[in-house]
């Protein structure tokens, strides 16, 4: 990460932070990326797989990726995500930070269809860019050198490694015994072999937004490197303008945005549970509202039990005793990454909410297919007949302290959608924070 953010610096920048370590780059900036413990980066990814992608394991509803039938079908942001767990800003400049050992990506979506990007990715000797070759070099001691020629004088040459982009190495000429060009790409094979279908989807749904995106308009995004994180932990929010013009204003607590708001100026460190909420504001115009939640959690502690029970003939009738095909722990109330592509299946989250301060709370879901959900097992929401349909709310009085919470999620065919949010009288609406959610209620 820290290499990622190192790339967007000027060179004078760069040499500031050098110098200057403990001083902020800018006012009110906290400083550069720092990286954080691997084990706690890791600790809430979805188990990773390795799966040797070929091109007709991934065909079906693969034109489906630029126009989805339902925008919520692909998640941008986690095809960002993925761009980066692919290693691709090591050789790609994609919007405004990356390599440039490989073309720029930022509008690869323009002349490249999903089918052909993915081509790219999985057999990516197949047609080698000429503007960038590789150079293969035999020693004479024996050794063999590939990279990329970046410059020469009368005595080396200068060669970018392709598995590292960030080094370069001297090839002395005397010591070469033959040079030709290589007959290979050096972008490395199975960089997507660790995701899973639907993020290979998603990242290349990421690479043909970004192309589209119209510079004339009021046009930005946010991204979190981690949706969720261990207290104590951190996730690096960075704000995105596609346009010229305007600045980008935010919240951290759930509220709208407006010119009095904090303006962005660089990416920031959230080490709380936060609604990020984002405008970027010209004038009296402005972007729509983009929200961005994360959540911060004790894995020991927070989180909902869940349950999936596959091949589901009737919904919202799964016997109390009837054993679960899978079992884990959600820190959000999502399903895909549960679920993901599986059809006619039913997930069922049960813990406590806690709930802060006595009040009326109001619930929203957006659902397809569809959802019940108890509270001190009482229904506040039955949206079990209503596929796809626009927010379902209901408000009930809740006190202060822990209730009881069950969630019955039913998907029947393709895409599968799962949101909900909460708001009170003195709390803005948003997703129900991760660290809300407990798995077990202590003992009065």
């Amino acid at each position: 990460m820290k290499k990622e953010f190192d790339a967007t610096l000027t060179p004078e920048e760069l040499a500031w932070l050098k110098t200057h370590p403990d001083q902020p780059l800018k006012a009110n900036y906290e400083g550069p990326v720092k990286p954080q413990p691997k084990v706690v980066q890791s600790a809430f990814e979805a188990p990773t797989t390795f799966t040797q992608w070929k091109m007709e394991d991934l065909q079906y509803g693969l034109e489906l990726v630029s126009s989805p039938r339902n925008p919520l079908q692909r998640d941008f942001n986690r095809g960002q995500r993925m761009f980066s767990k692919g290693q691709c800003y090591n050789c790609h400049y994609m919007i405004n930070k990356g390599g440039g050992f490989g073309p720029e990506l930022t509008l690869a979506g323009n002349s490249f269809s999903a089918e052909d990007l993915l081509i790219a990715i999985l057999e990516p000797s197949n047609d080698i860019n000429s503007r960038f070759p590789s150079t293969l070099f035999e020693m004479k001691d024996g050794n063999t050198v590939a990279g990329r020629i970046i410059s020469e004088d009368g005595e080396r040459y200068v060669v970018q490694a392709s598995y590292d982009p960030a080094t370069a190495q001297d090839v002395m000429k005397n010591s070469i015994k033959k040079r030709q060009e290589a007959d290979y790409s050096s972008m490395p094979i199975g960089l997507v072999n660790t995701m899973n279908r639907e993020e290979i989807m998603d990242l290349l749904y990421f690479i043909i937004q970004v192309a589209g995106m119209d510079k004339d308009s009021l046009n930005m995004t946010v991204f979190e490197d981690k949706p969720i994180f261990e207290k104590g932990d951190s996730s690096l929010i960075e704000m995105i303008s596609f346009s010229n013009r305007g600045n980008i204003h935010y919240t951290l607590d759930g509220t709208e945005p407006t010119l009095k708001s904090a303006r962005y100026q660089a990416p920031f460190f959230v080490k709380t549970s936060a609604s990020v909420r984002a405008k970027l504001i010209d004038g009296k115009t402005s972007s729509k509202t983009i929200v961005r939640q994360v959540h911060s959690v004790n894995r020991a502690e927070h989180g909902l039990d869940w349950k999936l029970y596959r091949n589901v003939s009737e919904p919202f009738k799964v016997a109390s005793n009837q054993q679960p095909d899978a079992t884990g722990v959600a820190y959000q109330i999502e399903v895909r990454s549960i679920a993901e592509a599986e059809n006619n299946f039913e997930i069922h989250f049960e813990g406590y909410l806690q709930i802060d301060e006595t009040d009326d709370y109001k619930f929203y879901t957006k659902q397809d297919d569809a959802v019940k959900i108890y509270i001190d097992n009482k229904l506040v929401i039955d949206a079990s007949s209503r596929r796809w349909a626009n927010d379902s709310a209901t408000t009930t009085r809740l006190t202060a302290g822990k209730h009881r919470i069950k969630i019955e999620f039913y998907d029947n065919l393709s895409f599968e959608y799962l949101d909900i949010e909460y708001e009170g009288n003195r709390l803005s609406r948003r997703q129900i924070p991760g660290d809300q959610f407990h798995r077990s209620k202590p003992a009065l």
